[in-house]
């Protein structure tokens, strides 16, 4: 359930739209399709764009070794 609030706050809507999810059948495909919606780009009310500042350590270990 916390991975699924999650999801919501990515793409800015409140945890509590979970809680139609059970409802049987049609709750459900309409909650899959918020959840499968794109997140927001830009900071909203649940914090900033996980993918904002999108760090790679690879990059840091690439650069070590040249």
């Amino acid at each position: 359930m916390a991975l699924n609030v999650r999801r919501l706050h990515d793409i800015g809507k409140s945890g509590g739209y979970i809680f139609p999810n059970f409802i049987p059948i049609i709750s459900r495909v309409w909650y899959i399709v918020i959840v499968a919606t794109e997140g927001e780009y830009e900071t909203n009310n649940y914090g900033e764009d996980p993918k904002l500042d999108y760090y790679d350590e690879l990059d840091d270990i690439k650069k070590l070794n040249q």
